[in-house]
């Protein structure tokens, strides 16, 4: 099996002093690694949880000087009002910001919808997609203030093939991202999700150079320990990943919270990654449809993540989305 992809050394003991950062869901999993490193190289950091307490408990271990710069508020990304008031806390601390990290979400393998003003949506396709797209519209003033800032977009390797009991292309459903008319596959769900984040990264990527804003999304790789990543999955479906973790051994390479954290860091801080503006980056974990394993670039074998139309078309259903949620 390759072994986890690591940033390059001179990373490992960088001055971050004076630098401020923001990264959603940083109270467990890859992003509580992500903020830590952060922080322990002297970078202040806001980041987000749905539980506070829980996400505090987490950071409770660090030194005191690592914990002072780790500030955490509570964000739903379900919930556009959740969005803007975290957003308003944000802009009201820092009116500029080095990086901007999108990296909460989360998984649903049973039928998660929600209903408001009598319409249903899906709650992946809201949460991991509208809610990040509302939030990194409210915050890119800031991020535009910031020469040099960057933009790291948390997608999948699930963006290329939904990988359920029987996997397929992942696809944007345009007439029916809610799976209101069609029968719910929360793999399916999940991976249009995921590809949405693609293309969002995509299309921010065409708005701005990496002298002001680079961009990267990237996959994580697939993390065993430490994460909230199925915490919305049915009973049964947790108590599957153990063993399908064994059986897909030779399709999937599980690894810790710190190795997922890497590509995330990479994009973030090196200037190698700089030359690679808008271009997905991959952690070793379950293959692409290729059977690439992974790499710092990797290109995309779905061809919906390099189409310009479907970013556009996305774009655009994003702003109504957001504007019937906020309705």
């Amino acid at each position: 099996m390759p072994r986890s992809l690591r940033i390059a050394p001179e990373l490992q003991t960088i001055d971050l002093t004076g630098k401020k950062y923001v990264v959603t869901g940083g109270s467990s999993g890859s992003g509580q690694a992500t903020v830590e490193f952060l922080a322990a190289r002297g970078a202040s950091v806001i980041t987000t949880g749905r539980d506070v307490e829980r996400g505090n408990n987490n950071f409770s271990k660090l030194p005191a000087e690592v914990r002072g710069r780790i500030t955490l508020h509570r964000l739903d990304l379900q919930d556009m009002n959740s969005v803007e008031t975290f957003a308003n806390t944000v802009l009201s601390t820092w009116p500029s910001f080095d990086g901007l990290v999108n990296n909460a979400g989360g998984a649903l393998m049973s039928n998660g919808s929600f209903e408001r003003n009598g319409t249903v949506y899906d709650k992946q396709f809201v949460g991991n997609h509208v809610g990040v797209f509302h939030l990194t519209n409210l915050l890119l003033p800031a991020l535009e203030a910031q020469d040099g800032a960057r933009l790291i977009n948390l997608s999948s390797v699930m963006h290329d093939q939904a990988k359920g009991l029987q996997s397929s292309r992942a696809q944007i459903h345009w007439e029916d991202v809610h799976a209101r008319d069609r029968k719910f596959d929360g793999f399916d769900q999940y991976a249009q999700s995921k590809l949405a984040n693609l293309l969002h990264a995509k299309s921010l990527a065409r708005k701005y150079t990496p002298d002001n804003i680079a961009v990267f999304p990237v996959h994580p790789g697939s993390i065993t320990k430490g994460s909230r990543f199925a915490r919305s999955m049915g009973p049964i479906m947790r108590a599957l990943l153990v063993p399908l973790g064994i059986l897909m051994g030779p399709i999937m390479r599980p690894i810790t919270k710190e190795d997922g954290a890497q590509t995330t860091l990479h994009c973030l801080l090196s200037k190698e990654a700089l030359q690679h503006h808008g271009v997905y980056h991959a952690q070793t974990g379950i293959k692409h449809s290729d059977g690439v394993r992974g790499g710092w670039p990797y290109r995309s074998a779905n061809p919906v993540s390099h189409d310009e139309a479907a970013q556009d078309r996305l774009w655009a259903m994003s702003e109504s989305l957001v504007a019937e949620l906020k309705a």
